[in-house]
């Protein structure tokens, strides 16, 4: 990456597999890729790293930046679940954060969004009339 001109780096997850989609669950551990950021770092990669992965909690965050396991930190669903999570821990109120559950609703919500058809679908189911075609067009 680095010899072809890479800028910082931001490494998709880890944690892949063709069923489990590209999001962690509950039962991952928190930070699960930086281990693997940890490695690329050591390798003597120079540009910056990014690692994401379940990285909700303040006090894993740093130590993921304390001990050189990346430069950077992504926080994605615990800013969906708490969108002052920044300002929280900048004042020291670490304990009224709201944490994310993992249960993976929030990526449900989003493709509704994106993915109308869905949500006709879902009305069809809710209604118990399944077999009902509704002329939804965004």
């Amino acid at each position: 990456m680095e010899a072809n001109g890479a800028t910082p780096s931001i490494l998709p997850p880890a944690h892949r597999k063709p069923r489990s989609g590209r999001r962690p669950y509950w039962f991952m551990p928190q930070g699960l890729n930086a281990d693997i950021t940890e490695a690329i770092k050591k390798g003597g990669v120079k540009i910056p790293v990014w690692v994401t992965g379940k990285i909700d909690d303040p006090v894993v965050a740093e130590e993921i930046l304390r001990d050189g396991k990346a430069d950077f930190v992504c926080i994605g669903r615990g800013l969906i679940a708490d969108p002052y999570w920044p300002a929280k821990v900048k004042e020291g109120r670490v304990e009224d954060i709201c944490p994310c559950i993992y249960d993976n609703r929030c990526n449900e919500d989003a493709n509704l969004a994106f993915y109308p058809d869905r949500l006709a679908r879902l009305i069809r189911f809710w209604a118990g009339k399944r077999s009902l075609r509704l002329n939804y067009r965004v």
